[in-house]
């Protein structure tokens, strides 16, 4: 189990590690905000990046849980949960390259061995991929 960050500091380095913001946009933020890290709390200091758009509150929850993994699925990044379920877990992600907001679900592992769950995480998602709808 992760260890939850007891500094801004460690906030700061767990963000560097999930690749959620680079030393760029930090250093913006924290001249813009003045903020010290060494001076703040990590629950304020999250505040202050979700505020500020340079995380979403989904992942400064995470954050202050101690994570750093998790946050990108191939070429997505995780923004948000949207809701889970017996066959996974779905997650507002945006491409890295693109910009474009999509729906991903993933399929638990437990699940991921039985042949006839991941048949029907294909089929739900093949039926998902046919429909030609603005929303």
């Amino acid at each position: 189990m992760p260890e939850p960050p007891r500094t801004g500091e460690a906030v700061l380095d767990l963000i560097r590690k999930s690749e959620l913001a680079d030393d760029g946009a930090l250093t913006a933020f924290l001249n813009r905000t003045a903020l010290v890290p060494a001076d703040t709390a990590p629950a304020d200091l999250v505040d202050q990046l979700v505020a500020g758009g340079v995380l979403t509150a989904f992942q400064g929850k995470a954050i202050l849980l101690g994570k750093c993994r998790g946050f990108r699925l191939g070429p997505y990044r995780i923004l948000d949960q949207i809701g889970s379920g017996g066959m996974g877990q779905v997650f507002l992600a945006e491409h890295a390259h693109m910009r474009r907001r999509v729906a991903v679900k993933v399929l638990p592992l437990r699940l991921a061995t039985d042949k006839a769950m991941v048949e029907r995480f294909y089929r739900e998602a093949r039926a998902a991929a046919a429909l030609d709808h603005p929303n």
